[in-house]
């Protein structure tokens, strides 16, 4: 087995944290302890949890006053969510807030209600994780308001 022997750091890098070892071995030189620490603080793919997403996943059953607003959460980390919910309004500043608990899926919709007919609504999905974190706005157009004639029964 190679014989380890320990070297004293020279200049700037006697400022390096203690638990910071350079080893020199038969097999080169190896940096531990610290490395692995910065690694996994520095980055996602070394062990830092990545915050959940969510986006706006379309308006379904849109009506001249109702409609379906979806989203999408991802939580590659399984990090803990409480809450979900949609934004909505007139403008992307929104205005109305539809929130109910995280039911632990992916996916989820709400129905906006009271809306006015032909009039385009933007709106935006949101998680509570710790905070809110939100989605893009996207947008949607309800129904004419137009009235359709019934047809004249026979």
């Amino acid at each position: 087995m190679a014989k380890i022997k320990r070297i004293e750091l020279p200049g700037q890098l006697k400022k390096l944290p203690k638990h910071l070892k350079i080893i020199l071995s038969g097999f080169g030189l190896a940096i531990v302890g610290v490395l692995m620490y910065y690694l996994s603080t520095a980055s996602p793919m070394f062990g830092q949890a990545a915050p959940p997403t969510v986006f706006a996943d379309g308006a379904s059953n849109v009506t001249k006053h109702t409609a379906d607003l979806a989203g999408v959460i991802s939580n590659d980390d399984n990090e803990v969510i409480t809450a979900q919910g949609i934004e909505f309004g007139l403008t992307p500043s929104y205005g109305t807030t539809l929130t109910q608990d995280h039911n632990g899926t992916n996916n989820f919709s709400l129905e906006a209600t009271y809306l006015e007919c032909n009039t385009t609504y933007h709106y935006r999905a949101f998680i509570t994780s710790g905070s809110n974190i939100y989605g893009g706005d996207d947008d949607f157009t309800t129904a004419s308001c137009e009235v359709t004639p019934e047809e004249p029964s026979a």
